[in-house]
């Protein structure tokens, strides 16, 4: 870990680039691999399995105390099967103790319904 305090007090802790795994989430794997070009971090992607309707997932590396960023599309066909997916992406890492979860949304499907509905 590189970093330190500043004048306000705040930890300006950043992680080295071998403490973070950068994860792409189905339909998300050619911006993830954009983001880890520039980054120069090779993205990992998620195993996913779908046996009779059910998702099953398996990470790819150890993330036990590594910053990890998640990277999920949740727009177009199929928002509620990505919106699952990233929520058990993050729910398995935090089981496997990963220090920090991030979620890069570039889209977020869900994020302009704020209106009140009347009946």
């Amino acid at each position: 870990w590189t970093g330190g305090r500043d004048d306000r007090g705040c930890d300006q802790t950043m992680a080295e680039p071998s403490d973070i795994v950068l994860i792409a989430a189905t339909g998300a794997e050619s911006l993830t691999d954009e983001i880890g070009g520039i980054l120069g971090i090779p993205p990992a992607a998620i195993d996913a399995e779908d046996a009779d309707g059910e998702t099953h997932l398996r990470l790819p590396c150890n993330v036990r105390l590594r910053d990890t960023y998640v990277v999920a599309c949740l727009g177009g066909a199929g928002v509620n099967r990505f919106f699952v997916e990233l929520s058990l992406i993050v729910s398995g890492l935090r089981r496997a103790s990963a220090a920090r979860i991030t979620a890069v949304l570039p889209y977020y499907a869900y994020g302009r319904q704020a209106r009140k509905h009347t009946s």
